[in-house]
């Protein structure tokens, strides 16, 4: 006689469960990833100061307007808000610190293809705790 229903089911499970993990993580480290604001970045100081962990989408489908990106621009990688988008490919990037040195860079409007991540959730960093001796 074989085993009950419930037992052939708890078998079942217990062997998919590995696999289904497996191809699971790999989507998931695929599609998203963590980025850390650089030390120095103080495009958008007050949400996303330096050391800020952000999780990302690596390949967004869509990116609306007031959307916080890290794009890839001649001067290397910053982190911006969009401002504004032309069409279906490309977007305007800004800063909410003017005086930033990264300001510049955000200047001309940027491809879709060159994001590089759009912000989904922001971990802050903790702030520093004076130790005792």
């Amino acid at each position: 006689m074989g085993l009950p229903w419930n037992l052939r089911l708890a078998r079942g499970i217990r062997r998919l469960t590995l696999p289904l993990a497996l191809v699971g993580g790999v989507v998931l480290q695929r599609g998203y990833g963590v980025r850390t604001v650089p030390i120095g970045m103080d495009t958008l100081p007050d949400t996303h100061p330096p050391g800020t962990r952000c999780l990302v989408d690596k390949r967004p489908s869509h990116v609306v307007v007031g959307a916080v990106v890290f794009a890839e621009v001649p001067g290397g990688t910053v982190l911006g808000r969009v401002e504004s988008r032309f069409g279906d490919d490309r977007l305007q990037l800004a800063a909410d610190n003017d005086a930033s040195c990264f300001a510049d860079l955000l200047r001309a409007p940027v491809p879709l293809r060159a994001v590089r991540g759009l912000v989904l959730v922001t971990f802050l960093p903790e702030p520093e705790v004076p130790r005792g001796r």
